[in-house]
């Protein structure tokens, strides 16, 4: 059992969650280019979470030693408060579920400086509560992409609304589930292995 922890974040499986989140990268670039105001920094708070996750992982994939990079820390706050600016924003707006998808977003950079921070800093109760939000976030997001693969569905139709800020497809679902399973997985492995006794 006390073995888990670095077999969980073994080369192995962290080749998976690159292949995983590169297919997820390659999805929000391609919105990224083409979307424009609201919707292109929506979608540039994933690409900075997916960088940071993809290096996360590489370093695991390709033994290059864990990294402690205060830059990643002053990059995930600094598009925490910006991201906070904009919630305040829509908020006056009442635009109440661009509010919500907003939020999602803040938590995930967030979190991300909790990951970033020292793992001596690390409070287990915080680190496994982020393990269960982010699996429940996953498999939540899992769940909604399932109910519209129904009858007639396509896995890649974008929604009609022209003011959403994601597109309103099961592809763009089963990327925000894949997103958040990493980050359970990552957080998982990191307090099981600083668990470990040496």
């Amino acid at each position: 059992m006390m073995s888990l922890g670095p077999d969980l974040l073994s080369a192995k499986a962290s080749f998976v969650w690159i292949a995983a989140l590169s297919a997820v990268l390659v999805f929000h670039c391609t919105h990224l280019i083409r979307m424009h105001g609201e919707r292109r920094c929506y979608h540039s708070a994933h690409v900075t979470m997916l960088g940071g996750m993809l290096y996360m992982y590489a370093t695991l994939a390709f033994d290059l030693g864990w990294p402690e990079r205060p830059g990643w820390i002053i990059l995930y706050s600094a598009t925490s408060a910006g991201i906070g600016v904009i919630i305040v924003w829509i908020s006056l707006g009442r635009r109440q579920r661009r509010s919500r998808l907003w939020l999602l977003a803040l938590v995930q950079q967030a979190s991300m400086i909790y990951m970033w921070a020292p793992m001596e800093d690390w409070i287990p109760a915080l680190s496994w509560g982020l393990v269960l939000y982010f699996t429940l976030e996953a498999a939540g997001w899992l769940i909604v992409a399932c109910q519209k693969l129904g009858p007639g569905a396509a896995l890649g139709v974008a929604g009609s609304s022209a003011h959403a800020i994601a597109p309103d497809s099961a592809l763009s679902d089963l990327c925000q589930s894949t997103m958040a399973g990493s980050m359970a997985y990552m957080f998982a492995g990191m307090q099981l292995m600083m668990s470990t006794p040496r």
